[in-house]
């Protein structure tokens, strides 16, 4: 636990500082407000119903937030690993119950943080509360970028944007939780990596030649 809790601490300190930049008493402060938390392989982070009162940063491991349609479809809606945050962002800001499931699809050590902490620490530093202001501007980017690309991009171009800027999505990862979240069948998702393994190899003994 010590030593996930010190790694964990050393990666978050990397991806605060890479927004904004901390005096040494500023963020031995911020450090101090989260701590370990484990998350079981299966185990669920949050389920609708609930508040989320915990953001979450994962050292190790990975998370899929899903959503399940009227009509018992899952659908996946994100993917979180190694040195990403995790959780119902949503539930969290507004303190109303969340929509969402987040599941450990493998064991998962963890930091977290309590809602009054953050809101203590925006009080208590303008800079704080500049970092979040610039992480949720950052997240509503990309979730904009993956509606356009939801609704206007073929399904070999989802693939290989995933494909090349994520790939180890495919080593954490089922295959029908990938072809859900590209909205996509999993048998289209074997055809798209058969196509680019095949052309792999190609260019390969291209090289040899």
């Amino acid at each position: 636990m010590e030593s996930h809790f010190e790694t964990g601490l050393a990666a978050l300190q990397k991806v605060f500082f890479a927004k904004v930049q901390f005096t040494d008493g500023e963020w031995a402060d911020i450090a101090s407000r989260w701590h370990y938390h484990h998350l079981p392989k299966g185990v669920y982070q949050i389920v609708p119903g609930h508040t989320e009162e915990y953001i979450y940063f994962i050292i190790t491991g990975a998370t899929r937030i899903f959503h399940i349609t009227t009509k018992g479809e899952d659908v996946t809606l994100a993917f979180s690993y190694d040195n990403t945050f995790t959780g119902d962002y949503g539930s969290f800001l507004t303190r109303r119950k969340a929509t969402f499931y987040n599941q450990a699809v493998s064991e998962c050590h963890m930091l977290r943080i309590h809602y009054n902490d953050i809101n203590e620490l925006h009080d208590r530093y303008p800079k704080m509360e500049r970092w979040t202001r610039l992480g949720l501007e950052e997240l509503l980017i990309g979730m904009l970028s993956r509606q356009v690309e939801m609704l206007s991009a073929p399904a070999e171009d989802r693939f290989m944007r995933l494909w090349n800027q994520s790939p180890h999505c495919f080593r954490l990862y089922s295959q029908r939780q990938i072809a859900s979240y590209l909205g996509i069948t999993p048998e289209t998702l074997s055809r798209l990596k058969r196509r680019m393994m095949d052309a792999s190899k190609t260019q390969d003994a291209r090289h040899k030649t």
